[in-house]
């Protein structure tokens, strides 16, 4: 029995009425798929599968949380996670994806294992930021991004300008008179 056959889910033979499965991701399940973006967490998945003319209709609801090192001080954060999305299953000659919610299994198998579109889906409903709430992050290294970041910062946006304005592409230099932005001053936009 192979690691993630709990997550195959048999087609052939399915009733033509709503067949629910149950899942738990815990941290056996992300260090056994090893993903580079999740390695730990505790979700909670249903997925309700209906054969529909020609093909297999699965609902994934999934939450939970994921444990992922924060974007400011790489300490481990918790990010809530949560996924409502379907996947349409069709029989065919080989496997492949036609779309992002399309994938075609060989007419001989008879399961399709979902593991890894449940690890992808938990992975896409991360958000772009992951961080702790301000005042939360690791003192430490809160205190050194401090020393060696601009003064005067409001917010995670501003940092960002600061930043930008700090390797040279803020409009200071338009208001200083360098002459690099002559040219662009004459331009006139209507």
């Amino acid at each position: 029995m192979g690691k993630f056959d709990q997550y195959k889910i048999s087609l052939k033979g399915l009733s033509s009425g709503l067949q629910d499965y149950s899942f738990v991701l815990d941290s056996k399940f992300f260090a056994d798929i090893d993903g580079e973006e999740l390695q730990r967490g505790d979700i909670k998945v249903t997925v309700a599968v209906k054969k529909i003319t020609g093909a297999f209709e699965m609902k994934f609801q999934m939450a939970g949380e994921v444990k992922v090192p924060c974007d400011r001080c790489l300490d481990d954060v918790d990010i809530p996670v949560s996924y409502d999305g379907k996947l349409y299953v069709k029989f065919g000659k080989s496997y492949s994806e036609e779309n992002d919610d399309v994938i075609i299994i060989p007419e001989e198998d008879d399961s399709i294992n979902i593991a890894w579109f449940l690890y992808e889906f938990a992975v896409l409903s991360l958000p772009m930021k992951r961080m702790h709430p301000p005042g939360k992050c690791n003192k430490a290294v809160s205190a050194k991004l401090k020393r060696h970041s601009p003064p005067n910062k409001d917010n995670d946006e501003s940092d960002e300008i600061e930043l930008l304005d700090d390797l040279g592409f803020g409009d200071e230099d338009t208001k200083t008179g360098d002459s690099r932005w002559d040219k662009l001053r004459d331009i006139d936009i209507e």
